[in-house]
Formats: C-alpha cells, structure tokens, sequence
C-alpha cells in the first residue's frame, strides 16, 4: 500500500479554508503527527529529520509545526530514496 500522499489529497489541504473566516497562516501548519501519519512513519522518526535539519518545523507554544509546503515537499523527495 502506498502511504504517500497523492496529488489528490495534497490539494485537499491546500485549499482547505473554514466557511466563516479566511485562511490564516495556521491553517497551513501540520503537526509532527499529521506528517508522520501521511508519511507512513511514526512521529519519532520524523522528529528525528526536524533535529537533524531535513525537515523544517517551528515551536509554536509546546508543539512542533510544520508548515504543509514543506511537509509535502520532504514527503515527495523521501519517495525517491
């Protein structure tokens, strides 16, 4: 089974938008988890990639965040290895 994410659900979250507001800049941020899920891997190991510099991420309160560019970016260049 392929735990890559497709084209397909790629633009479900690029165009994901709340009815009642505008899109904020958090609308665009996964956590560690959601990339982790999509990846197919478990969260360690894709907090592993953020602390060595493969995956960027952001501190925002407790929780680390990435932002969905780069997520789908670091998912898509894991597929050719």
């Amino acid at each position: 089974m392929d735990t890559y994410i497709n084209d397909a659900e790629r633009n479900i979250f690029k165009n994901h938008q709340f009815k009642d507001k505008e899109e904020t800049p958090v609308d665009k941020l996964l956590t560690v988890d959601d990339v982790a899920h999509f990846a197919g891997l478990a969260p360690e190991t894709v907090g592993y990639h953020i602390r060595v510099g493969r995956l960027r991420a952001y501190k925002l309160g407790s929780q680390w965040v990435v932002q969905i560019d780069d997520a789908f970016d670091w998912i898509k260049g894991r597929e050719y290895r």
